[in-house]
C-alpha cells in the first residue's frame, strides 16, 4: 500500500531509515525497535501528497537571507554573498561624492555631513600625495584605515624608487586588499567606497572607483553615495553629451560642473562653502583641497547659474 493510501486510512506508515536491506532482513521487528532504527514518519500528509516541486520548496533551503549572511564565506543558493552586498549598501547610504576628469585635470567633490547641529562637518576628502587624493563614501572609520594604508604605500614607493607611485598600480593594490576581506571567515568587507583622483606624467589624469567587493573601475565621470543618480544624470547630459568638449574644459569649468552635479543631489537646504569640499589635481597642479573662502567664488557662480536656468525654465512654462 502506498504512503498516500495509508494516510487516507489514518494509518501512519513505518519507514526504515539508514539500514541496508541485507542487515534489515537479518534483524527481527523487535530488534529493529530496540535499536531505534524503526521510526515513524513525521511528514504531514499534505507534503507527501503534494507535487515534487512544492515538496522541494517546502523542505529546501529557506528563502530568508539570515541563513546565509552570518559570515562572508557562505554562498546563497542564488550565488550571492550577502555580507559583500551589505557593504556595498553602506556605500549607497553614505555621503555623495562626485568625480570628473579630462586629459589634464581630475576633480572630486563631496558633500560633508554633520551628526548634529552642534557638531562640525566630517571630512570626506583626504590628500595622499602631491599627485593623488581620495574621496570616501560609507563608513568613515574604514575609510581612514584605507587612507593610512595608501599613504604608507606611496611613501614606501617614493623612498625606494624616488618617484611617485602610479595611480593605477596603487588602486589595484587597494582592490587586492579589499578582496581579502571577502574571502576570510574572520574578516569582513570594508564598508566604504573610494574614489581616487590622480595624475600620472605619462598617462594623464585618472578617476578610479574602488568597490567593497574588491573590484575597481576607471571613469570619465562618476558619482557614489546617496542620491548619486541625480549627479550621474547631470553629467551624462551636460558634460559627456554637452556642447563643450570635456577635454577642452579648463580646470575652473570642471570644478563648476562638479559642483553643479553635487548640487543636483541636495534635497534639503542649499549648497554652500561649509557643507562641501572640492579637490583638484592635474598637469602642473598638485593635489589641492578647496574649502571655505577658497571655494566660495565657485559656489556663488554655480548658484547664480542655477538661478538663471530656473528663471529661464519658468519663463518658458509661462
Amino acid at each position: 500500500m502506498s504512503l498516500a493510501a495509508r494516510y487516507r486510512e489514518g494509518r501512519t506508515p513505518r519507514v526504515y531509515s539508514f539500514i541496508p536491506s541485507r542487515e534489515r532482513a537479518r534483524l527481527s521487528h523487535r530488534a529493529l525497535r530496540r535499536r531505534g532504527r524503526l521510526v515513524r514518519s513525521i511528514s504531514p500528509p499534505s507534503t507527501l501528497l503534494a507535487p515534487r516541486s512544492s515538496r522541494l520548496t517546502a523542505h529546501g533551503p529557506p528563502t530568508c537571507t539570515t541563513q546565509y549572511d552570518t559570515d562572508v564565506v557562505t554562498w546563497s543558493p542564488q550565488g550571492r554573498i550577502f555580507q559583500v552586498e551589505y557593504a556595498m549598501e553602506a556605500v549607497k547610504q553614505g555621503s555623495v561624492a562626485v568625480g570628473l576628469k579630462n586629459d589634464s585635470f581630475a576633480v572630486i567633490a563631496t558633500l560633508k555631513r554633520a551628526p548634529s547641529e552642534l557638531s562640525s562637518y566630517q571630512r570626506k576628502i583626504f590628500k595622499i600625495d602631491d599627485h593623488l587624493g581620495i574621496a570616501i563614501s560609507g563608513l568613515t572609520a574604514d575609510g581612514r584605515i584605507l587612507c593610512r594604508y595608501i599613504r604608507n604605500e606611496c611613501l614606501n614607493h617614493r623612498y625606494v624608487y624616488e618617484s611617485a607611485m602610479p595611480v593605477g598600480r596603487l588602486v589595484r593594490q587597494v582592490a587586492d586588499k579589499a578582496q581579502v576581506g571577502t574571502q576570510r571567515s574572520w574578516k569582513r568587507p570594508y564598508g566604504v567606497g573610494l574614489m581616487s583622483a590622480g595624475y600620472d606624467e605619462k598617462s594623464g589624469a585618472h578617476v578610479y572607483y574602488n568597490c567593497p567587493s574588491g573590484n575597481f573601475y576607471e571613469y570619465k565621470a562618476f558619482a557614489m553615495g546617496s542620491r548619486s543618480q541625480a549627479a550621474k544624470t547631470y553629467m551624462e547630459r551636460r558634460v559627456i553629451g554637452g556642447e563643450v568638449e570635456r577635454d577642452a574644459m579648463t580646470m575652473d569649468e570642471l570644478i563648476c560642473h562638479t559642483l553643479k552635479a553635487l548640487h543636483s543631489t541636495i534635497q534639503d537646504g542649499d549648497l554652500n562653502e561649509r557643507n562641501c569640499s572640492v579637490a583638484v589635481v592635474g598637469k602642473g597642479q598638485p593635489f589641492t583641497i578647496l574649502e571655505g573662502d577658497s571655494l566660495a567664488p565657485f559656489v556663488a557662480t554655480v548658484l547664480a547659474e542655477d538661478e538663471e536656468e530656473d528663471a529661464g525654465d519658468d519663463a518658458m512654462v509661462e
